[in-house]
């Protein structure tokens, strides 16, 4: 109970955060793909992108066959041509998951899974981009590579803060005169006792995005944000259906990972892992969508026009929730927990009862949950805390 109630106590000092509505998805389907048997709508296809600040150059890593690695496509003539993989000295370093900054310093950051040339199971390389050479890889070392695994890298434009994945983990490191800093492990509400990976931060280190998915692979998979204020990061909620698609076959939902944004941030380039029925065979696929509602300044202002309150908070059996305000400016009243997964919702009414139980009648487990209202502009989020 001790530490449930610290847990409440920091949640309490966290940022409200607006759900991000990203535009319908777009393949980048090439006629100029590597091989047209791992590209398109057969094969394993092309996975992780990350984009140059310019979009004009997309790094990838590819699945096909027997083979798999790291290489990069250009833009030209409204279309992406000429795939290239890394050089030999890079790609025998079975490189994966790749990011690319090109800010300050145009460095490629990735995994390495030959456990001859590293610390442990995968470790996190790099190489520099110089005048078309790319530059002989190095380690980034000990504070940040360990006997397991790390992986999934991504760094802020300034170049001062590494996100990555270790022991199951997202952690990060601040970069200080050149040397890395003791991993810090990101707060539970975003490490929960699911499965997060594939930590990409925005350029202005504001915002992070995550995959979050269950060891039971049937169990849909999200991609999902936090954003940030000052050193607090905001309970993480899930990207829009033209992001999390769902459907797919009944063993392997499909789902989306890895995004990488545009200079700007209102385009992002994302995986999308296919498993169409009837066989269930994975496809991945590189979609692009465009950001059709944007937070001014980076900051959610609450809408006059409604508002909420919860009272008992906390309770234990059940709670009413009062909406207050112009009704019809609200388009959702729900319930997440701190998964980011909606557990209830309801039809429009200023005054509404929840007795603990999720939209099946099955009583949910004690905890924090977040209490959704607002329309596709702008939301509130109130947290209530379920005691049984």
């Amino acid at each position: 109970m001790k530490r449930l109630v610290i847990f409440i106590m920091i949640l309490s000092t966290l940022p409200i955060i607006a759900q991000e509505n990203w535009g319908p998805a777009e393949y980048i389907d090439s006629e100029n793909w590597w091989d047209s048997g791992c590209g398109g709508e057969q094969g394993y296809g092309f996975l992780l992108p990350s984009i140059s600040s310019n979009d004009s150059l997309l790094f990838m890593e590819f699945w096909c066959f027997d083979t798999s690695g790291i290489g990069f496509m250009r833009y030209e003539d409204g279309d992406w041509a000429d795939f290239t993989l890394l050089s030999a000295e890079i790609q025998a370093l079975l490189p994966s998951s790749p990011f690319f900054t090109d800010h300050n310093d145009s460095v490629l950051y990735f995994s390495s899974s030959n456990y001859d040339e590293g610390y442990g199971q995968t470790d996190i390389w790099a190489t520099r981009l110089e005048n078309g050479i790319w530059s002989t890889p190095w380690n980034l070392g000990s504070v940040i590579n360990s006997e397991g695994y790390e992986h999934s890298p991504s760094i802020t434009d300034d170049g001062n803060r590494l996100f990555f994945v270790t022991g199951g983990q997202i952690v990060f490191s601040d970069i200080i005169d050149g040397e890395f800093s003791e991993p810090q492990v990101l707060p539970e509400w975003i490490n929960s006792q699911l499965d997060e990976y594939d930590p990409r931060i925005s350029g202005d280190g504001e915002r992070l995005y995550f995959t979050r998915g269950d060891f039971d692979p049937r169990v849909p998979v999200l991609l999902m944000v936090s954003r940030r204020s000052g050193e607090s990061w905001g309970e993480p909620l899930p990207l829009n259906s033209n992001i999390n698609f769902g459907g797919g076959c009944e063993f392997m939902p499909d789902f989306s990972c890895a995004p990488s944004f545009s200079m700007d941030g209102t385009k992002m380039y994302f995986s999308h892992f296919e498993f169409p029925q009837p066989w269930c065979e994975p496809n991945f696929r590189i979609a692009v969508s465009y950001l059709e509602t944007a937070v001014e300044d980076g900051e959610l202002i609450a809408p006059e026009s409604f508002s909420i309150s919860v009272y008992p908070n906390p309770f234990n059996s059940r709670t009413v929730i009062h909406v207050q305000g112009n009704l019809s400016r609200i388009e959702d009243i729900s319930i997440y927990d701190i998964t980011g997964r909606k557990v209830r919702s309801w039809p429009i009414n200023n005054e509404i009862v929840w007795d603990g139980n999720n939209a099946d009648g099955i009583p949910v487990a004690s905890g924090v949950y977040l209490i959704k209202v607002g329309n596709d502009k702008t939301i509130i989020l109130e947290k209530t805390t379920l005691l049984k």
